[in-house]
């Protein structure tokens, strides 16, 4: 299983160096789903998701929201 943050509106993934890529070879792993939250909250990254990318039985994605305190206000 593989930890990923994605800038929403365009799919691309985030990079450690805080610049997105269309390649996810590039792109910053996490060790833990918490790790990926607490990351895009301490960051505000905004039109975040996480992707939680499984190799192994089948090959499937899980794509979640993610919204900062900021962001889940405003609704």
């Amino acid at each position: 299983m593989t930890r990923y943050i994605l800038h929403a509106p365009t799919g691309r993934y985030l990079k450690p160096n805080g610049s997105w890529t269309r390649e996810p070879k590039e792109a910053l792993r996490f060790d833990d789903i918490f790790s990926a939250v607490r990351f895009c909250v301490q960051k505000e990254l905004g039109d975040a998701e996480l992707l939680i990318h499984f190799e192994d039985g089948g090959n499937f994605d899980i794509h979640l929201p993610l919204k900062t305190p900021h962001q889940s206000a405003r609704r």
